[in-house]
């Protein structure tokens, strides 16, 4: 079952979607690139530091798709709803678009202001400037090199910015992206291509429960982390008890994905068997 499991997924992408290959462009936009806002900060002004709740990745991805189409009037010019909603002229809009995603999606105060828990936004709406986007996801521990949907992928050295739509098996990433030769587009990049990943905290992987299972542990967190793994592929028991089997499938899976080796699901392992891609 299991095997057949990864033939299937090996078809299709980890979002989900069985869209044909798509054709790779690596490059990176021209116009794209920094504008310093550090001028359009008020002084004193009070950073908001959480949002009322976590969107999902698809209301993420959601936001981003309703850009598509969107260009620049005149071309060329910077200017168009999404600069104009940043409220500091007709500027590069690789990072604000992304920033206004975040918003759309959910992470905004209810208020008008940008905010997602533990990122501190340059401005009320987020980031122009790419350089202060992956500065504020890094300095909150939120930006590695694994991608995932809904993640805000960092282009060519601080130039460039756009946001994963899904993840292909063999390394593919398909990304939405503004300000790509002045216009909103799909587009799909290497790893090779791509410096790192800010992850927005959002929801769809339930909270760790705050304790440790191992070998003995029993439970309705125990029984939903079993759930999981067996959607994943694995043959485990679903029955809130943490026995033999569960222990040998949690050791077999943290040895594939590289985590400390110890047969107990702690945080790490948590996640990662919501957002580790299967293989």
């Amino acid at each position: 079952m299991k095997a057949r499991l990864r033939d299937d997924i090996q078809r299709l992408l980890i979002s989900g979607y069985g869209e044909p290959q798509p054709e790779v462009d690596d490059t990176v936009p021209p116009a794209a690139g920094g504008f310093d806002d550090t001028l359009a900060i008020p002084p004193n002004r009070p950073v908001v530091e959480s949002a009322r709740a976590w969107p999902s990745p698809d209301a993420l991805v959601g936001a981003m798709v309703a850009f598509l189409g969107i260009g620049e009037d005149p071309p060329g010019s910077n200017c168009n709803a999404i600069t104009r909603w940043y409220g500091q002229g007709c500027i590069p809009w690789a990072a604000v678009a992304v920033s206004k995603a975040c918003f759309d999606a959910g992470f905004n105060d209810g208020a008008g202001h940008w905010a997602m828990p533990g990122i501190a936004a340059r401005t009320e709406h987020g980031f122009a400037w790419v350089a202060d986007l992956r500065r504020a996801f890094k300095a909150a521990g939120r930006y590695d090199a694994s991608p995932r949907r809904g993640d805000i992928a960092i282009v060519g050295g601080d130039r460039h910015a756009c946001l994963v739509e899904s993840v292909h098996l063999n390394g593919i990433v398909r990304t939405i992206e503004g300000d790509y030769h002045d216009d909103c587009v799909r587009n799909a990049r290497t790893m090779a291509s791509i410096d790192g990943f800010c992850h927005p905290p959002v929801w769809g992987v339930p909270r760790w429960p705050g304790r440790y299972l191992e070998l003995g542990s029993q439970g309705d967190d125990v029984r939903v982390f079993q759930s999981r793994m067996a959607e994943r592929g694995w043959r485990i028991p679903v029955d809130g008890v943490y026995g033999p089997q569960t222990q040998r499938v949690v050791d077999a899976f943290q040895h594939q994905k590289h985590l400390d080796n110890d047969g107990i699901v702690g945080p790490s392992t948590w996640e990662a068997a919501w957002r580790a891609v299967v293989t």
